[in-house]
């Protein structure tokens, strides 16, 4: 979450950076399409263009070089300010948890009870998307996400994220004799 970091100054820093369009959209998260035309409305506004595109290729004009060594020092600064006030703001920060609401709800139930039982945790359900869980994760509403699903090589590969596999929950399911006669399947339909 920038707070002092417009969006067409993120994007600029990062395609001067990158020279890939797709590479620069990925790391914030983004497709190529409109990170690219994010791009071209910034051209458009300030009236000249600042990049060379030529095939798949993309580099900083002259103009582009020339703006990006005048930016670069300010959006660093910009950077450090944005961290410095995120960083004492999550001293005093309650720690949130999502808990993927697909979970059995024995599970949920007992997952979600987590802030009830420690003071400075909150935890919250939420519906499991990548986009969501990324988006939730680094506008920090999030501070991790209990989840028994699998993400994808891509989220995987996100340097800002850290992912890290729970052993399996072993669970055993105990039936009275009484209900012998009844697939398993079937009674856990029935449970909460």
């Amino acid at each position: 979450m920038d707070i002092f970091i417009s969006k067409k100054m993120r994007n600029f820093i990062l395609l001067a950076q990158t020279n890939n369009i797709a590479r620069a959209a990925e790391k914030i998260h983004m497709t190529a399409s409109p990170f690219g035309k994010s791009i071209a409305a910034l051209e458009e506004q300030i009236g000249y263009t600042l990049f060379t595109r030529k095939d798949n290729n993309i580099s900083l004009n002259k103009a582009g070089q020339e703006l990006y060594q005048k930016l670069f020092p300010v959006y660093q600064r910009l950077s450090a300010i944005d961290n410095e006030i995120h960083n004492s703001g999550r001293r005093s920060r309650e720690i949130v948890i999502g808990i993927d609401n697909t979970y059995p709800t024995i599970i949920f139930d007992q997952l979600i009870s987590l802030g009830d039982k420690y003071e400075g945790v909150t935890a919250q359900p939420v519906e499991f998307s990548e986009n969501g869980v990324i988006d939730n994760l680094f506008d920090r509403q999030l501070d991790f996400i209990i989840s028994p699903q699998h993400v994808s090589a891509r989220v995987q590969e996100l340097e800002n994220l850290t992912i890290s596999e729970l052993p399996p929950l072993r669970l055993n399911f105990l039936v009275s004799r009484r209900y012998e006669e009844r697939q398993e399947q079937e009674l856990l339909q029935e449970l909460p």
